[in-house]
Formats: structure tokens, C-alpha cells, sequence
């Protein structure tokens, strides 16, 4: 057989040569069925692992899926509770406001003005909620009646400090202030301290808040009251 090389030469092939080639043909050919042997086997191996491993999530998925919402289903009711047991506290805290604070609204003095104060707060906070969820209730009554009577305390508490730091203004400052002015006087006409001005101020802002404005009168008829006698003690100074 003659067969042409690359350079174009041309050579005669004998019958051991073709034999060898066709021997190491099949060599090749024997390592590729070898290879794709392996290589099938590789992928049956690795498929065998990959479906094993898509069993066992499946399997897992079945038993963790169930505890997973049994576990979610266990918050959603923790949250429940807890905001039933928050909204119980605030119930439970407008039905106990009236024991609370029954002593200090009923004492009929006030000892600290802030003190009151917030403790009307919270009483009018209570009747709010009974007015809007409960308004046949008898602790709304209760609590009607108790607000009543600290708004009372209240006036009553207004027309103390006035009586008790309101008074006739002295001839001599009277005349004071005409003769120089009430800036350039050498004495003042101011009665109450500053803390009373306080006081009376909290109190009227609370009466005005809730339509008790009878104090207006109050004011009104003891300040005319002490400008008459102021007046009257002029007279009697120039007798």
C-alpha cells in the first residue's frame, strides 16, 4: 500500500505496518470506551447522589415544615396574649383609677396642685374610656361624682387663695402710685407671690378646660370688692 507523508513524499506501507497502525487504532479507540465507561459511571454515581440528597430534603422538608408553622402559629398566639394581657392592664387600671385616687380628691384640701391635678387627669382619662365602652356602668357614676367634686375642691381651693392674699391696697401706695406712677413708685401694689399667681393660674386654666367658669364671677366680685375697700380706706386717711 502506498501512502504520501506530509512533505509529500510518498511511502510504501507493508502489511506489519498496517497491522500496527490498525492495532494502535484500536488501542485509542479500546481507552475511549474505557473513558466513557468511567465517565457514565461517574454520572450515574453522581445522580444516585444527587437524587438520595433530594430525598432526604424532601424528607426533611416534611418533617421541619410542620414545626416550622406549629412554631409560627406559637408566636401569632404569644402575640395575642400579650396584647390581650396589655389592653386587660389598661381596663383594669380605669376600673381601679377611683380607689386610687378617691382620698386625695375627697381630702378637700390640696396639698399639692400638680399632685390634684394629675389625679383628675386620670379620673377624666377613665371616664372617657366607660363613656365609650361601658356607659351604664356604675363606676362611671363613681367616677362622675368624684370628678364633680374635685372640680369643687378646685373652686373652692381658687377663692381660698384669694381671700387669703388679697388685700386692701394701703392709702400710702395708693397715693405712691398716683403721686410717681406704678413703674416708678417707690412701693408696690403687688399682693400675691409668685407661687400663688401659679396656683390660681393652673386652677383657672382648669376650670376654663371644663366649662366651670363660674370663677370668672368669683374673681371678678373679690377683686371689685378689695378696690372698694382700697377706696374706702383712702376716705377714711383724708378724714
Amino acid at each position: 500500500m502506498v501512502f504520501r507523508e506530509k512533505d509529500g513524499s510518498v511511502r510504501v506501507m507493508t502489511k506489519g505496518d498496517i497491522e500496527a497502525q490498525l492495532q494502535k487504532e484500536l488501542s485509542s479507540l479500546n481507552c475511549l470506551k474505557e473513558n466513557l465507561q468511567r465517565s457514565s459511571q461517574l454520572t450515574r454515581g453522581m445522580t444516585g447522589i444527587l437524587t438520595s440528597f433530594e430525598d432526604r430534603l424532601a424528607k426533611l422538608e416534611k418533617t421541619t415544615l410542620p414545626v416550622y408553622n406549629d412554631t409560627l402559629n406559637l408566636q401569632k398566639r404569644q402575640e395575642n396574649i400579650q396584647n390581650t394581657l396589655g389592653a386587660l392592664d389598661g381596663i383594669i387600671k380605669h376600673y381601679n383609677i377611683s380607689q386610687k385616687v378617691e382620698e386625695t380628691i375627697r381630702e378637700g384640701r390640696i396639698t399639692s396642685l400638680e399632685n390634684y391635678l394629675e389625679c383628675l387627669a386620670s379620673v377624666r382619662e377613665a371616664m372617657i374610656y366607660f363613656e365609650e365602652n361601658n356607659h351604664n356602668s356604675q363606676e362611671l357614676q363613681n367616677l362622675t361624682l368624684l370628678f364633680q367634686s374635685g372640680g369643687e375642691t378646685l373652686e373652692r381651693e381658687f377663692r381660698l387663695l384669694l381671700n387669703r392674699y388679697c388685700k386692701p391696697i394701703l392709702p400710702v401706695v395708693i397715693l405712691d402710685m398716683l403721686e410717681n406712677g406704678p413703674e416708678e413708685g417707690k412701693m408696690s401694689a403687688d399682693q400675691l407671690p409668685a407661687r400663688a399667681v401659679h396656683e390660681l393660674t393652673g386652677i383657672a386654666e382648669w376650670l376654663v378646660k371644663h366649662k366651670r367658669e363660674e370663677y370668672m364671677n368669683v374673681y371678678a366680685n373679690f377683686r371689685s370688692t378689695i378696690v372698694q375697700q382700697s377706696l374706702q380706706e383712702i376716705g377714711r386717711a383724708h378724714v
